[in-house]
């Protein structure tokens, strides 16, 4: 393989099962551009499937692996067999859950958001910088990720994607006659193309470029772009904690990595990796909330797209405080909940944690807590061991007489730590 040649791969799963899945849209984008140009898919001896063909930017490949999604990467590096590829000559048409239906979005390059297929071509190319085309198949909440990626298209959304489709195919003409990334940028992740302009510039007659139908573009003239920005305005990693209304999960039946998944993708963010943390009693009241539910999520921005979500989080009523931190060139190490636990001893609300009270010695059998405490600060010596009750003093009547002066002490007086002399009470002795 050695004229060097563009490759447009379309990431898919093989199989009938999966044909015209949301899954497969890469699939369903080259399989446009193939008839278009007039040109067969081929089986090789690798899991790929080939159409070769020439435009004005030089040959080509287009490329279907026939492997699933998570193998995409794999499955290429098979097909080269060892030759080199410039990542940069390798357009990848892949889905994209953060979009809604009939949206698209160009990017020179970018981390693998959460895609499988994405996350295998970046590991054997070794970078990010690959550009790909997101065809937009509608976000739903992460417990239905799977099962929504493998279902058809709903009969009202099909219109629209054979609109979104066509558009596709255009952009990959585009890329295949040798067109400036930041000008198919610019025509195709507009929300549309202003009625009777072309899509692209043309690059001669017989180009492969050819304008697209007017009814390609009429259909989105009137909808929002919802947070959605051009993409040549710079995306950014970001992490943020997001406080999320607990009440409000519970009323609603919802998620906390849900609604912080729906409020990045309202903004035109790209989620890498969302996670709930806990759900904590607040320090003071938020929005009349004595609990939240904190949940952190790495993702991918625009800048203007972290403005436009703090002004939401002001006035949601899901999301109640949202802090976020830009990091310069990759994602700080992710843990979760669970990872953190180790490291964050839980204090339970009421309790009064752990506290370092330094090295206090051994206290001894302090005895039971609720009897009577003798002040030691008092005593100038302590206390006297449990031992026999000593026998009562004689009384001084009932005593034989000293041989010499009666008030004379004894010679042999009892040691200090005797039983005192008197009533036998310690209390009072103490006093």
């Amino acid at each position: 393989m050695t004229d060097n040649p563009n490759f447009v791969l379309g990431i898919g799963n093989p199989g009938p099962e999966y044909e015209d899945t949301r899954h497969n849209i890469g699939f369903l984008v080259l399989d446009r551009v193939a008839e278009r140009l007039g040109l067969d898919f081929e089986p090789t001896h690798t899991p790929m499937h080939v159409a070769r063909g020439e435009a004005e930017g030089g040959p080509f490949r287009l490329l279907k692996p026939q492997a699933y999604v998570n193998r995409s990467g794999e499955a290429l590096q098979e097909f080269l067999a060892g030759e080199a590829v410039d990542p940069e000559r390798l357009l990848v048409v892949v889905d994209d859950l953060a979009l809604d239906p009939g949206r698209l979005r160009l990017r020179g390059r970018g981390s693998h958001g959460g895609h499988n297929g994405l996350r295998s071509l970046i590991a054997f190319l070794g970078t990010e910088s690959m550009p790909r085309l997101k065809v937009g198949i509608g976000g739903v909440p992460a417990s239905e990720w799977r099962e929504h990626v493998l279902s058809p298209f709903r009969p009202t959304e099909i219109p629209v994607m054979a609109d979104v489709i066509a558009r596709a195919v255009e952009g990959v003409l585009g890329f295949l006659d040798g067109q400036a990334l930041v000008e198919l940028q610019d025509n195709l992740n507009r929300v549309s193309p202003p009625v009777g302009v072309q899509v692209r510039g043309t690059l001669g007659q017989d180009s492969a470029a050819r304008a697209a139908p007017e009814s390609v573009s009429v259909r989105y003239a009137q909808d929002r772009l919802r947070g959605d920005t051009q993409m040549t305005d710079e995306l950014n990693k970001y992490e943020g904690m997001f406080l999320v209304n607990s009440t409000r999960l519970t009323e609603q039946s919802a998620t906390g990595v849900g609604v912080v998944t729906s409020m990045l993708e309202k903004h035109g963010a790209s989620p890498v990796r969302v996670d709930m943390w806990d759900e904590r009693r607040l320090a003071y009241p938020i929005k009349k909330q004595k609990r939240g539910t904190y949940v952190l999520a790495h993702f991918e921005s625009a800048s203007s797209g972290i403005d436009t979500m703090h002004r939401d989080v002001n006035i949601s009523e899901d999301i109640m405080r949202l802090l976020v931190v830009r990091h310069e060139e990759a994602f700080p190490e992710f843990k979760t909940a669970a990872e953190m636990a180790p490291e964050r001893p839980r204090r339970e609300d009421g309790e009064r944690g752990d506290r370092d009270r330094g090295d206090r010695g051994d206290r001894g059998d302090r005895g039971h807590r609720s009897g009577p405490r003798s002040d030691s600060r008092r005593s100038e010596a302590p206390a006297a061991p449990a031992a026999p009750a000593a026998p009562e003093a004689p009384e001084a009547s009932d005593a034989p007489a000293a041989p010499a002066e009666p008030e004379a002490p004894a010679p042999d007086a009892p040691a200090p730590d005797a039983a005192p002399e008197g009533d036998g009470d310690p209390k009072k002795d103490e006093e």
